[in-house]
């Protein structure tokens, strides 16, 4: 089973550009992605895209983080941003 990963703020230009480069790496690779924004979700290069819960909710967003995780048999969660990381804060 190929190794599967897991982007936050997919379908910024910081998430897309680690998304191709994954790729280029090894192609083998299912990434999926998440965001709280399903405009900027909707310009994510993952093969699965996520609409996770508003910032402005930070236990919900890591609740809907580890749910996909377990759902999707997840590998590695990769937060793309600081943001993603400091504290639960978005």
């Amino acid at each position: 089973m190929a190794t599967r990963l897991l982007v936050t703020s997919a379908g910024t230009g910081p998430s897309n550009n680690l998304i191709r480069s994954l790729r280029a790496g090894e192609p083998a690779l299912t990434i999926l992605g998440g965001h709280d924004d399903p405009f900027v979700l909707q310009g994510s290069a993952a093969d699965r895209r996520y609409l996770l819960p508003s910032a402005s909710t930070p236990a919900g967003w890591a609740r809907a983080l580890a749910r996909i995780a377990s759902r999707e048999a997840v590998d590695l969660v990769i937060p793309v941003t600081d943001a993603d990381t400091a504290d639960g804060r978005r």
